[in-house]
């Protein structure tokens, strides 16, 4: 599994549902969704959640403002190997 593309997705998603004001989605759902993610993406291998860890935090000085919200990112949706 190529996980370059999938990390970004998870990173995109993530920064917009933990960044978007409140006209745009309600925080808690917002955070429910977090959460859910979390939830799916532990269900992956050790090796597998090891894999796409290591894609996030290599795309953090990508987002600038945000790398460290990126960077901590496995560890915040329960991934970090």
């Amino acid at each position: 599994m190529e996980n370059k593309y999938f990390a970004r997705i998870i990173v995109d998603v993530s920064i917009f549902l933990e960044y978007s004001d409140e006209s745009i989605i309600d925080p808690d759902a917002s955070m429910e969704l977090l959460e859910q993610i979390g939830s799916e993406l532990q269900k992956m291998t050790d090796a597998e959640r090891a894999s796409l860890s290591k894609s996030i935090r290599e795309l953090a000085p990508q987002y600038g403002p945000r790398a460290n919200f990126v960077a901590d990112l496995p560890s915040n949706l329960g991934i970090s190997a």
